[in-house]
């Protein structure tokens, strides 16, 4: 009886921990009125051995630590909300943007052709190589992402790597919640960091 108390314990928690990645707002500090097409591409290893689901966003810790997968607020792929954020935010910026919908195993031969055909006079790609958070009594999110420029002949314009762990932080009673408030506000400011430096420089200069 208590092991079934602790079990749904742990499920009434874990589903009120699913992260809204759509609700991320980022800043760009950009102009630009190219036309663009944009992606987000998941390849984080446990995506491409189909060892986790697309929509996977964390794991969230019981009583005795055992982890279960937590899934996106949406239920979408990951990389599917994020690029819609990634729309929404360089719109604001006076571009045409147009999406990409990209295959965790899609080459950039791929992602070139599908671009070409949208006429689009650059290319940004955010590739997921890790993207999860892992919650216990604290929230660690583990991350490792790129940005890349391309032209429309696929010549690499500008690039931006970002890896690491932070801690988002800690809550006894309610640790879900940290991860439900803070992930999307944490991946927000990774975005406006990727566009920093050389990545906004290049997205600056219309023709």
């Amino acid at each position: 009886m208590m092991l079934l108390l602790s079990v749904s314990l742990l499920s009434l928690n874990t589903g009120c921990a699913r992260q809204d990645y759509r609700r991320a707002a980022p800043d760009l500090h950009l102009a630009t009125k190219e036309r663009l097409s944009v992606g987000v591409q998941d390849h984080r290893p446990y995506i491409i051995n189909h060892d986790k689901e697309e929509y996977f966003v964390g794991i969230q810790r019981g009583g005795f630590g055992i982890p279960v997968s937590l899934p996106s607020e949406s239920t979408r792929p990951l990389a599917e909300d994020m690029t819609g954020v990634l729309v929404k935010a360089l719109a604001k910026t006076g571009a045409t943007v147009i999406p990409i919908k990209i295959t965790p195993v899609m080459d950039k031969d791929g992602i070139l052709q599908i671009a070409q055909s949208q006429q689009a006079k650059k290319i940004i790609l955010l590739t997921l190589l890790n993207w999860k958070t892992d919650t216990y009594q604290s929230t660690d999110l583990i991350y490792d992402v790129s940005m890349t420029v391309l032209d429309s002949q696929g010549h690499e314009l500008a690039t931006k790597r970002l890896e690491g762990t932070d801690n988002l932080g800690k809550s006894i009673l309610a640790p879900q919640s940290i991860a439900t408030e803070l992930a999307p506000i944490a991946f927000q400011k990774k975005l406006e960091e990727l566009f920093g430096g050389d990545i906004s420089t290049v997205l600056s200069k219309n023709p």
